[in-house]
């Protein structure tokens, strides 16, 4: 499901990172697929290449490309988040990003650096497109790495499960409907802002899996 070939057609333009082994989920089952924000591309790229932006850049998780100790703070703190550790070894991180999928919700570059922002055509299409991705990828978790993103998320409906305690403050959880059932959702913010730190994250993360399956389990 990571060739472009399979995505085409569709308001898909990023073909989602989809780890080997996602399907089978991580530890008990529970299939975690984690939504970013945007992608900020370098000039010059061909369709092809941009089409695979995600592809090349989180498939680096695993083959241990990707210099978890000198790369950005976003990679270092994502790269580490499915692990459940703030300490996870480099190899820890590799073998997790083998049961997980990710994609970011706008659908376009944004720009060629950080401080450029979204338009309104890019926010008004990723709604669309993360429909079409849940549907094919039937996650039983969904962690939105940002709260701009959550904010605008009004596909489904609420959950009956309690918020989760976090820092700042509690985070509610969503149902995703999908053709296997529904995915359990919530959100943590953006990790190249320091407004919670990731031992935070990683709590609601656990917490949200935790749900997941036990929802899963009936």
């Amino acid at each position: 499901m990571c060739d472009t070939e399979r995505w085409g057609g569709g308001v898909v333009h990023y073909v989602p990172y989809i780890g080997a082994d996602y399907f089978a989920g991580l530890a008990g089952g529970a299939r975690l697929l984690l939504v970013g924000e945007s992608h900020y591309e370098k000039k010059g790229l061909t369709s092809e290449e941009s089409k695979k932006y995600t592809l090349s850049h989180f498939g680096e998780y695993v083959d241990l490309s990707l210099d978890l100790k000198k790369d950005s703070t976003f990679f270092k703190r994502v790269g580490k988040m499915p692990t459940l550790k703030e300490d996870a070894s480099r190899e820890a991180v590799a073998e997790v990003w083998r049961r997980v999928a990710f994609t970011n919700f706008l659908q376009g570059s944004v720009g060629d650096k950080a401080t450029d922002r979204p338009n309104k055509d890019l926010w008004d299409t990723g709604e669309r497109a993360l429909r079409e991705i849940v549907s094919r990828l039937e996650p039983d978790a969904v962690l939105f790495i940002s709260k701009s993103v959550w904010d605008r998320v009004g596909y489904g409906t609420w959950s009956a499960e309690p918020p989760i305690a976090a820092e700042r403050c509690s985070r509610r959880l969503w149902l995703f409907p999908h053709g296997a059932g529904e995915a359990l959702c919530t959100w943590v913010y953006h990790p190249s802002w320091n407004f919670e730190t990731q031992a935070s994250r990683i709590k609601v993360l656990i917490e949200l899996l935790r749900l997941a399956k036990k929802i899963k389990a009936g």
